[in-house]
């Protein structure tokens, strides 16, 4: 039986990475076994450049931190060793990095995304990674500062279409992974498709607003940022 000691360190533990999974704006759960010292190395170094945080998991405790945050989903990439990349700021970087060094090194595996309160099967993620991260946001609004308030606008906008792009397609493959319903004997009500569609189209939705808000607050913040910097550099 456990000693209250390891008790309490594992509740500390499950209350650390609920906290990290909480704030987090983008998550990315990858298995890393296999990666040398070299190529730990080189990932966390790309990390941190990055602004993410990450850290080696035990899945025990990941399963209780999911559950308490409602991503029941989750626990079934709750499979040998894990461990979990995430920004408080910034919804595409974790998918971003993770999905340059899964290229690079293939020893590397991504097994499960989150975006808000949603979890992203693998090819969302690597669809999500797609984005432009929030440096480039930043360095596109900087340059657009000299030009007229529609360039900012376009920016900011270009972005948005993005994500929505990402979006839609990640609602497409769920929607074809749906069983048929006209394949079966008929036994299927109608209004139970319907509600099953409603429930895969909320689904989609809440990744959409999650994501979209991110982003937008993201954005909100570059360009005051960027407004705050060229005032200055004006009265100087």
């Amino acid at each position: 039986m456990p000693s209250e000691a390891k008790l309490n360190v594992n509740k500390e533990v499950v209350k650390a990475i609920t906290a990290d999974l909480r704030n987090a704006k983008g998550a990315v759960l990858v298995d890393y076994r296999g990666l040398n010292v070299s190529q730990d190395t080189e990932l966390r170094a790309a990390l941190r450049k990055a602004g993410v945080k990450y850290n080696v998991v035990k899945n025990t405790m990941v399963r209780f931190a999911a559950r308490e945050l409602g991503l029941s989903t989750l626990e079934k990439a709750l499979f040998g060793p894990t461990a979990i990349a995430t920004s408080p700021t910034d919804p595409v970087a974790p998918a971003k990095v993770m999905s340059e060094y899964a290229k690079k090194f293939d020893r590397l595996e991504i097994k499960a995304g989150i975006v808000g309160e949603d979890v992203l099967g693998v090819p969302d993620v690597l669809e999500l990674a797609e984005l432009p991260p929030k440096e480039a946001l930043v360095a596109r609004m900087v340059g657009m500062m000299a030009a007229p308030i529609s360039g900012l606008v376009n920016v900011l906008n270009a972005n948005i279409r993005g994500l929505a792009v990402v979006l839609s397609a990640i609602a497409d493959r769920r929607r074809e992974a749906e069983p048929d319903a006209g394949s079966d004997a008929g036994n299927v009500d109608a209004a139970d498709d319907a509600k099953t569609a409603d429930a895969a189209d909320g689904d989609t939705a809440n990744i959409a607003a999650a994501t979209v808000e991110a982003a937008a607050e993201a954005a909100a913040d570059t360009a005051a940022a960027a407004v705050e910097s060229a005032a200055t550099e004006n009265t100087e």
